[in-house]
């Protein structure tokens, strides 16, 4: 029971974390993020829906050099 209550609280402790959390996969595809993420996206796709959104041109953008 704990062991669930945990990684419960984990889970909520990622959704509401005052960073933006963005999950991609190799080709940049993004998958999740939280709500954070969301809003620091959002006035680079001009929405908050970033379904079939790749994240690599936005890091080309900002930061050449993270993706490497």
């Amino acid at each position: 029971m704990s062991e669930q209550l945990s990684e419960k609280n984990l889970q909520l402790m990622i959704v509401d974390a005052p960073v933006g959390i963005i999950i991609i996969d190799g080709t940049g595809k993004i998958i999740w993020c939280n709500v954070r993420g969301k809003a620091l996206l959002l006035p680079f796709f001009g929405s908050d829906d970033f379904k079939d959104k790749n994240l690599y041109p936005i890091l080309d953008l900002i930061g050449p050099d993270i993706k490497t």
